[in-house]
């Protein structure tokens, strides 16, 4: 799943602001203002990812990454949302007598058939044997046994609260980076040319 950014028919509103500068200058600030506009993108991405799946931050934060950054002759940058399916585990599982704990969406819930961390005792129990994932018994009897999976990253970003997040903050900050960045080029062109 991927953010696709693409300004091109801004360049012409900020010619009319900045017409001392040339089409390649603008470019150029045009670029880093949309680089500076989607790593604020990602982080705000990563913080309403948290609120959606309740995985570590680091886990979000290795899935979310920018693709593709904007340069002057293509101004388009791509955040995208990779990975696969998680470990129960990592959705903060606790053992208990009745089963297995796990908070995917923020309200925590018991899988009675299944056990993980802390299952078993001392350094030899099953679960630190298998990893500390989370497993699932298909029969009565102690074997067959299964791992189970929580959903990966891309399906939290995806979900309309965090699109809704990601257009805010392009809404937010764009006009304003992008204002900074070619004032920015102006001051440069004119310590150039002495003007």
């Amino acid at each position: 799943m991927a953010l696709r950014v693409n300004i091109s028919a801004d360049i012409k509103k900020a010619t009319a602001f900045f017409n001392e500068l040339d089409k390649r200058s603008i470019s150029y600030g045009s670029s880093n203002a949309l680089n500076v506009v989607i790593r604020t993108v990602r982080n705000e991405t990563i913080n309403e990812v948290a609120d959606v799946r309740r995985v570590k931050r680091s886990l979000i934060r290795k899935a979310i990454e920018i693709s593709k950054r904007a340069i002057y002759y293509e101004l388009t940058t791509v955040l995208r949302a990779v990975g696969r399916v998680i470990s129960l585990r990592e959705y903060s599982a606790r053992q208990s007598d009745r089963g297995v704990t796990v908070n995917v969406q923020g309200t925590p819930k018991l899988l009675t058939r299944a056990f993980g961390p802390g299952y078993g005792r001392g350094r030899f129990s099953q679960a630190k044997r298998l990893g500390g994932h989370v497993f699932e018994r298909l029969t009565a009897a102690r074997l067959p046994i299964k791992q189970l999976w929580g959903p990966s990253i891309t399906t939290g970003f995806i979900k309309d609260q965090v699109r809704r997040v990601q257009r805010a903050a392009i809404a937010r900050d764009w006009q304003r980076t992008m204002n900074q960045k070619l004032e920015e080029q102006l001051v440069k062109l004119r310590a150039k040319y002495g003007g």
